[in-house]
């Protein structure tokens, strides 16, 4: 069937479910690479970026080949999807925290415990060269982190491969040059926080001081 866009007011974003966990198969695509490609034309064609949640092998090629512009968790981008995905100013959320606490979950024996640690193994070796790629790799957190405890999963993607200085950028510039946001306006109300320097991105989750649209919402200098 035919493939369009729903725009509700103030919407910039078109999240897809690439694919989903099917019993006794793992995850399994829900789109083939044509519907993809026409999902993200509509979207594109009505103003929007696109996402797409992937955990199958077979999708996160064909969601970067169709023109995805962030892929989450993408557990199976290949080094040629990289290339495509950062030759284009594309992102990759690889949520690692969460994916281990699912992989934990569903148990080593299991087909989708099975699926989480190939994929997770594939991420290790992939992220080292997704900044090389050009690919705007954030930290994100998904079902596994509460609100305020990002900085964990910039320990896992210092763990799994990604340089220091790109792991710091996942977890600040990054995501808001990607999501159109400038830096320090005057007048306008700011965000930021204070950390230690010495061992910073350790710091990271003790942040001295918080504030969030210019007010201050934690003080432990």
């Amino acid at each position: 069937g035919s493939v369009g866009a729903v725009t509700p007011e103030g919407a910039t974003w078109d999240k897809v479910i690439g694919d989903w966990p099917r019993r006794g198969l793992g995850a399994v695509s829900n789109f083939d690479e044509d519907a993809l490609r026409s999902l993200v034309a509509a979207a594109h064609g009505a103003g929007l970026r696109t996402a797409i949640h992937t955990a199958a092998p077979e999708t996160p090629g064909m969601a970067v080949r169709a023109g995805v512009d962030s892929i989450e968790h993408g557990l199976f981008l290949t080094e040629t999807d990289l290339e495509m995905l950062g030759g284009r100013g594309g992102a990759w959320v690889p949520t690692i925290a969460a994916m281990e606490m699912l992989a934990a979950a569903l148990g080593a024996d299991s087909s989708g415990g099975r699926l989480f640690a190939e994929g997770l193994a594939n991420v290790r070796r992939m992220l080292p060269h997704a900044a090389a790629a050009g690919v705007k790799v954030m930290a994100g957190t998904d079902l596994a982190l509460q609100h305020g405890e990002v900085a964990a999963e910039a320990v896992r993607l210092l763990d799994y491969g990604l340089a220091a200085e790109d792991v710091l950028a996942a977890m600040t510039t990054t995501p808001r040059e990607f999501l159109g946001e400038t830096g320090f306006v005057i007048g306008r109300p700011a965000d930021f926080i204070l950390v230690d320097r010495p061992d910073l991105l350790t710091a990271l989750a003790r942040p001295r001081l918080v504030v969030r649209c210019g007010t201050i919402v934690r003080d432990d200098r």
